[in-house]
C-alpha cells in the first residue's frame, strides 16, 4: 500500500498525459487512436465533469493543473478492494447525503504505550459522521467528515476529541475557461512516528487500513497524538490560442497545521505546534498540434510562505521548459531545462539554493494497462533518479512503484500529498500517479520541524482472486537534515523501512475477514551513537453486514516495539468491537 512518501514540490513540473495525446494528434491515425484507446481503458470510472480529478497517467514532475479538456484519466480503483469504504456511500449522479454514527468499545492493555507503567482501560469511541457526494456537469464533490470522541472508563485524563475529514471538490465556473479546485484534510496521527503507513488498528481518514474507525491514533495516549490539518483553494483559468497552444494560469492558496511535532530522538517528548500559509502563482503554456509529435511546455511558478519555524518567510520559484517527443504510441522521451530558487531564511543554518534545472526521461507504455516513467536530472535542489510505475503483470495482478527525492519540510509534504490525490468511489485517498491507496501523513517518522532532503521508495503489489485480495508493500524513507528550526532541539538524520502483507477474504456476501502483518525498522543517527527501533504488528478484522444500513466489526491487534533506547520498547494488545449505522 502506498505510504506518505515525498511528492513533487512546487515547481516540480509534469508533462500531462493529455500532452502525449496532443502531440500524437498529428501523427499517423493508428498511433493517435491507440493512445486514445489506452487512455480510455486506464480511465475506469472517469467522471463526466472534466475538472473532477487531477492529471493521472501523466509524466511525473510536470503539471500542477487538473485535467480540463476531454475525459480525464483516473486511477484503477481495484487496488483498494481490500479497504473499508470511508465515505459511507458510493457516489451517484446528482447529490447524495448520508449521515452515520459509529460506536465502538476498545480494550487496550497499555494505554500509555509504556515499557514499565502498563495500564489497561476500556475506551468508548463515538464518531458521528456525514458523507456528501456530488456529481453534476459542473461540480464534483467528495466530502467525508467524522469527528471522534474518546472516553476512557478509568483514565479520564486521556479523554479527547479528534477531527477527521477528507474533501475534494472541483467546479467548472466557465466551461473551457475558468475552474476552481478545493481540498481539505484533517486527521490525528502519531506525533513521534514509529508506526508503519499501513497502520494497525482501524483506518483513519488519511490512512486507509483494514478496520472501521480511527487508526493508531485511536490507540495512542494524548501525549503521542498530533492533530493535522491541511486545506487548498486553487482557482485557475484556461485559454486555447487556436492551434498554437493552450495557456493556463492560477493562484494556489494553501494552509497547513500540526498541533505538535516529532521529538528529535526516540525517547524525546513531542515538539511544538507548526503552521504555514502559502500563496502560489502559476502560469503555463503548452504547445498545440502544430509541432506534430513534439510537445513543449513552459512553466513559471513562484510561492511565498509564512508561518512558524523553518516555514516562516520561505519561498520557492522555478522557470522550466519541457520538450517531449512521441516516438510511437508506447514510447515518449522528454527533457527539461530551467532555473530554480529555494529559500528557508529562518532555518538554522539558512538554506539558500539557486541553481539550474535539467532532466532527461522517458515514459513507456508496455501494455494498455501499464505506464512507467523514468527520469534523471536536477530538480528541487537535488540531482537524482525519479520513477513512477503502474504495471499490470496479469489482468488480476498489479504492481506500483515510485522513487522520489527532494528538499522539503514535512508540512510541505502533506500539502503536496493532498494536491496529488483523488478520492475513490469508496472514499479512500488514491495517489494520482500510481493509482494506489496512500497515507497523507508519514506514520514512519512523524512530523518533523526541519528542512530535509527526503528520499522515498514505495512498492506495492496487489493480486485479485475470486474471493480474496492479497497485497504486499514496502516503504523505505531516508531523511537527511539540512537545517533546523530556531529554539527547538535539532532533528537528526533517520532511515526507516516498513514492509507489510495483507489478505481480505469474502466469507460470504455479508461477511469478510481481513488479516494484516507488518514489520519495520527506524534508525536515528544521533552523533556517534545510533538509536534503533523495530516494530511488528498483526491485525485480524471481521466485518458483518446486518443490513444495508447497519455494519458490525470485531478486531484484534497486537503491536510490539523493540529498541536499544530505554523507555522506547513496549507491547500492546487491543480488542475492538462496534457498529456503524447509516441513515
Amino acid at each position: 500500500m502506498g505510504g506518505a512518501g515525498t511528492t513533487p514540490q512546487r515547481g516540480a513540473w509534469r508533462l500531462p498525459g493529455a500532452a502525449l495525446l496532443g502531440c500524437l494528434a498529428a501523427a499517423p491515425p493508428s498511433l493517435a487512436q491507440t493512445a486514445f484507446e489506452t487512455s480510455i481503458k486506464l480511465a475506469q470510472n472517469a467522471p463526466e465533469n472534466p475538472a473532477a480529478t487531477g492529471v493521472p497517467g501523466e509524466i511525473p514532475f510536470a503539471n500542477p493543473f487538473p485535467a480540463t479538456e476531454g475525459a480525464p484519466e483516473t486511477p484503477n480503483f481495484q487496488y483498494e478492494s481490500n479497504l473499508e469504504p470511508a465515505m459511507g456511500a458510493l457516489p451517484s449522479v446528482g447529490w447524495t447525503i448520508v449521515p452515520r454514527i459509529s460506536a465502538f468499545e476498545e480494550f487496550n492493555d497499555n494505554i500509555f504505550q509504556s515499557q514499565n507503567d502498563r495500564r489497561w482501560d476500556v475506551i468508548n469511541l463515538i464518531s458521528p459522521g456525514i458523507a456528501i457526494t456530488g456529481d453534476t456537469p459542473r461540480i464534483t464533490l467528495r466530502l467525508n467528515y467524522n469527528p471522534i470522541f474518546r472516553i476512557y472508563d478509568r483514565t479520564s485524563s486521556q479523554d479527547s476529541v479528534g477531527q477527521q475529514a477528507l474533501g475534494i471538490a472541483d467546479a467548472t465556473l466557465v466551461p473551457d475557461e475558468f475552474y476552481v479546485r478545493a481540498r481539505v484534510f484533517a486527521d490525528q496521527v502519531p506525533a513521534n512516528g514509529g508506526f508503519g503507513n499501513l497502520n494497525f488498528g482501524a483506518p483513519t481518514i488519511g490512512n486507509a487500513g483494514f478496520g472501521a474507525l480511527g487508526g493508531s491514533a485511536s490507540t495512542l495516549s494524548r501525549q503521542n497524538i498530533s492533530q493535522v490539518e491541511s486545506a487548498e483553494l486553487f482557482p485557475y483559468a484556461v485559454h486555447r490560442f487556436g492551434d498554437a497552444g493552450t495557456g493556463r494560469a492560477g493562484i494556489n492558496l494553501t494552509q497547513n497545521y500540526s498541533s505538535s511535532s516529532a521529538g528529535a530522538l526516540l525517547n524525546s517528548s513531542a515538539g511544538p505546534a507548526q503552521h504555514s500559509e502559502t500563496g502560489e502563482g502559476i502560469a503555463q503554456f503548452e504547445s498545440g498540434e502544430g509541432l506534430g509529435r513534439f510537445v513543449d511546455i513552459a512553466t513559471v511558478d513562484a510561492a511565498i510562505t509564512s508561518g512558524t519555524g523553518v516555514q516562516a518567510n520561505s519561498h520557492r520559484a522555478i522557470a522550466d521548459n519541457r520538450l517531449g517527443y512521441a516516438v510511437n504510441h508506447a514510447i515518449l522521451v522528454f527533457g527539461d531545462l530551467g532555473v530554480e530558487n529555494i529559500e528557508y531564511p529562518n532555518a538554522v543554518p539558512p538554506v539558500h539554493i539557486t541553481d539550474g534545472v535539467w532532466g532527461l526521461g522517458t515514459q513507456l507504455r508496455p501494455n494498455e494497462d501499464s505506464e512507467l516513467t523514468l527520469e534523471y536530472g536536477h530538480l528541487d535542489g537535488v540531482t537524482s533518479f525519479r520513477a513512477v510505475a503502474h504495471y499490470s503483470v496479469t489482468p488480476r495482478t498489479v504492481l506500483t512503484a515510485s522513487y522520489t527525492s527532494g528538499i522539503t519540510t514535512d508540512l510541505e509534504q502533506i500539502e503536496s500529498q493532498l494536491s496529488n490525490i483523488t478520492v475513490s468511489p469508496a472514499g479512500n485517498p488514491i495517489n494520482l500517479d500510481t493509482g494506489a491507496p496512500v497515507s497523507l501523513v508519514n506514520y514512519l517518522t512523524g512530523i518533523n520541524t526541519s528542512v530535509n532532503r527526503t528520499n522515498t521508495l514505495l512498492v506495492t503489489a496487489t493480486a485479485l482472486l475470486d474471493r480474496d485480495t492479497i497485497s504486499v508493500g514496502l516503504d523505505r524513507q531516508n531523511q537527511t537534515v539540512l537545517a533546523n528550526a530556531r529554539g527547538v532541539t535539532p532533528n537528526v538524520p533517520n532511515t526507516t523501512l516498513s514492509v507489510n502483507a495483507s489478505e481480505r477474504h469474502e466469507i460470504s456476501e455479508r461477511m469478510s475477514l481481513t488479516g494484516t502483518v507488518q514489520g519495520g525498522t527506524r534508525t536515528l543517527q544521533s552523533g556517534s551513537t545510533n538509536q534503533n527501533e523495530q516494530w511488528y504488528s498483526a491485525t485480524v478484522s471481521l466485518k458483518y453486514l446486518f443490513s444495508d444500513k447497519l455494519t458490525g466489526y470485531a478486531q484484534y491487534s497486537y503491536f510490539d516495539r523493540l529498541s536499544n533506547t530505554p523507555g522506547v520498547p513496549y507491547y500492546n494488545n487491543i480488542v475492538l468491537v462496534g457498529i456503524t449505522r447509516t441513515f
